[in-house]
């Protein structure tokens, strides 16, 4: 087969122009004039803006369309349109015996430009569907760095302030919780407390001291974009001593013995940085096991009712936003596959001429409107 090929720049060969290339086989070339044909098609495709594949970065600078001329039998050829190695679509035209050399090349440019305008349509319906995909992969990147984790930990450090009674018993003191979170809004809280302090109501206002380990299960959630509500029935397990008393538990000079209480908690944390929240919290509930007293001047008490506190931290919850990079947002739709080869050589299973088919690694990346090959034995335009 002998395959006349002539390139035609289409502009001043700079950076984005792009250049034709006509090759003409023996069996066309005796069908038309190859020096009109080339002419023309120069000229319908000179006026057309087919964009570059969408995906190549950079561009290439320099581009050339290929287009094809077959000659199918005595008045059939076949016209394609190549770049690059992928195929960009494919016709055939039939003339008539009386047909003039003139309206043949008339009728070869006018479908090479068809075809060139098909793929231009077609890159650009893909250019724009790989920016929205694009966009939404961003959106979803962004999604999913502003939620949080499935389950993660938080420290709290703080101090309590809390009324036992009417002033009976008045502590405070540090306090430090660690906490379990998921991201379904269930929480579970483990802390130590050491409070200090002294009661008012026994004679003397003996010194107190108070340390507990507590544990809060509980429920939150998001309460605007830099907010979080939670809320705990907390329970805990106390030893407490009180000096400078008499008796305890109704042992003569015992200062010493163990409580415990159960309370409900809110808290409302507001975001102050990207590592941390300062926590503001509340706590009423009773002292299950009061303590029973004699004061140094034998008087009964029992320390014990009501409980009330407040608490103020800082909560130190670095994984309150993913830190790892989200699954792909167009994970399982693969890029569009071209059909690749040259545009010059017959395809193995083809005795006509024609290129291989577009093989798809996902049917359902199928660009919409991307020109096939016409089948052989219709006519073109």
């Amino acid at each position: 087969m002998t395959v006349i090929a002539v390139a035609v720049p289409v502009k001043a060969a700079e950076p984005g122009t792009v250049q034709v290339v006509v090759e003409i086989d023996r069996g066309a070339s005796q069908l038309v004039v190859p020096t009109l044909t080339r002419r023309l098609v120069a000229i319908e495709l000179g006026d057309l803006d087919v964009p570059p594949a969408p995906g190549l970065d950079p561009p290439p600078e320099h581009r050339s369309l290929f287009v094809r001329l077959v000659g199918q039998d005595e008045l059939t050829v076949r016209v394609e349109l190549w770049e690059l190695g992928e195929a960009l679509g494919a016709r055939e035209i039939s003339f008539g015996e009386g047909t003039s050399e003139q309206l043949r090349a008339r009728r070869i440019a006018l479908v090479a430009a068809a075809l060139g305008r098909e793929a231009a349509m077609a890159r650009r319906r893909e250019a724009s569907y790989l920016a929205e995909q694009a966009r939404l992969e961003a959106d979803a990147q962004r999604a999913w760095a502003a939620s949080p984790p499935d389950l993660r930990t938080a420290l709290i450090a703080g101090v309590r302030g809390v009324v036992v009674g009417t002033g009976g018993l008045v502590l405070g003191g540090p306090r430090l919780e660690g906490s379990l979170r998921l991201a379904a809004g269930a929480t579970l809280g483990l802390g130590l407390t050491s409070l200090t302090g002294s009661v008012p109501t026994l004679a003397g206002s003996p010194a107190a001291e108070w340390n507990e380990l507590s544990l809060a299960p509980g429920w939150a959630a998001r309460f605007g974009e830099r907010a979080r509500i939670s809320f705990a029935f907390e329970v805990a397990a106390a030893t407490a001593r009180l000096l400078r008393v008499r008796s305890m538990d109704g042992i003569e000079g015992q200062s010493t013995s163990w409580t415990s209480r159960a309370s409900g908690r809110a808290d409302l944390e507001l975001e102050l940085g990207r590592r941390g929240s300062l926590s503001l919290g509340a706590a009423a509930g009773m002292i299950l096991r009061p303590l029973p007293v004699i004061d140094r001047n034998g008087n009964h008490e029992e320390v014990g009712g009501g409980w009330l506190g407040l608490d103020v931290g800082w909560v130190l919850d670095p994984r309150r936003r993913r830190a790892t990079p989200p699954p792909s947002a167009t994970e399982g739709v693969a890029p569009a596959a071209v059909a690749r080869g040259s545009p010059t050589d017959l395809p193995p299973d083809s005795a006509t001429g024609s290129p291989p088919p577009p093989k798809w690694k996902h049917p359902a990346r199928l660009p919409v409107g991307l020109p096939r090959p016409i089948p052989a034995g219709s006519s073109g335009p």
